[in-house]
């Protein structure tokens, strides 16, 4: 029903139907693997037999803002955060460009504008063109432009920032310094010390924030291999897919020390789930306090990869244990690769 063309660097579907005019439709893809070609060509075809799909059917009246509209519907199962990133960014390019204002019609030229208007770093421009790119590759493969505007979008080459992670000393000195707030903090604002174990175990599984606060005892299954097992109604990774941790001993041991009295794992001192803002503003609070580095909990998962690449870990283990999407996320951590211990999760 449907083939796959590739010219230079880019993907197009050919469609063919006698009974249609013209009989054969072509529908660009852009850039992409030749994997993710054929995943979305066995897509469209199911979707063209059930009528779901028109090739034929003209797209190029599309608005930024219906295109808009029609992306964050596709990324519905992404995770809150991830969703909230794409509603900023996107919200600002139709702002800039005019939401009335065809899609097809937007260039390179306009990204670039409001790349340059946003008075971003060279280090946010690029994260903001790769979600842009991820925009203008659904809008591609959805017929409603001809390519990837992204791709011709100039950017400043920054040099690679590998992520900062804490050292042991550094986690103990930021559970000293909660507990030694606890006494003062109690009356103000309730006792901070259940913040402890939060700390202790993100750096032993690299979960993220969303991932500790909604973390429920059913999702965890101790057997031979000590994992913590996501189930199907579990929280998910930011691709949407389900993961296994592996649990190490320590991992184990503050599960073993915690109450269970919550269908939640971590809960306040006063019994009430943790939320994620207000995890992240108490961890800054005494990370700030104490001057470290860098006072953003995601740090905490960023020590729990970096142990691991210390340690001589494979760097394809390190992405499963993180649950990236893809092995470059990982390689940011293999500066700190050396020959270690087998013993990775021991």
């Amino acid at each position: 029903m449907a083939s796959i063309r590739k010219r230079g660097d880019r993907f197009y579907l050919l469609f063919f139907d006698a009974s249609r005019t013209p009989k054969q439709k072509t529908v660009p893809l852009g850039r992409m693997s030749s994997r993710a070609a054929e995943r979305l060509r066995s897509r469209r075809e199911d979707e063209y037999a059930a009528g779901r799909y028109d090739p034929w059917a003209a797209r190029s009246d599309l608005s930024v803002a219906e295109a808009v509209a029609a992306f964050k519907k596709s990324r519905r199962k992404k995770s809150p955060s991830t969703r909230a990133i794409y509603e900023s960014i996107l919200t600002r390019l139709a702002e800039a460009v005019g939401p009335h204002r065809l899609i097809a019609s937007v260039g390179a030229s306009d990204v670039t504008a409001f790349l340059d208007g946003t008075e971003a770093s060279d280090v946010s421009k690029k994260t903001y063109l790769a979600h842009l790119s991820a925009f203008w590759a659904f809008c591609t493969a959805e017929g409603c432009c001809d390519g990837n505007v992204c791709d011709a979008v100039p950017i400043e080459r920054v040099p690679t920032v590998f992520p900062r992670y804490y050292s042991e000393a550094d986690i103990d000195r930021l559970v000293a310094a909660i507990e030694a707030s606890a006494t003062n903090d109690r009356i103000r604002r309730g006792d901070p010390r259940w913040l402890i174990p939060v700390i202790r175990f993100a750096v032993e599984t690299g979960l993220r924030r969303g991932e500790l606060v909604n973390l429920r005892w059913e999702d965890i299954m101790f057997d031979t291999s000590r994992m913590l097992v996501r189930n199907r109604d579990g929280f998910k990774t930011k691709s949407g897919s389900d993961r296994s941790v592996p649990l190490s001993t320590t991992a184990v041991r503050i599960l073993d020390g915690l109450p269970r009295t919550h269908e939640l794992v971590f809960v306040t001192s006063s019994g009430r789930p943790i939320y994620p803002n207000y995890l992240a503003r108490l961890f800054r609070k005494y990370a700030s306090d104490l001057g470290l580095q860098d006072t953003s909990i995601h740090a905490l998962r960023h020590t729990a990869c970096s142990r691991l690449a210390n340690r001589g870990v494979p760097v394809e283990v390190i992405r499963r244990f993180a649950g990236h999407s893809s092995i470059m996320v990982t390689m940011k951590y293999m500066h700190l690769a050396e020959d270690g211990s087998s013993r990775w999760f021991s």
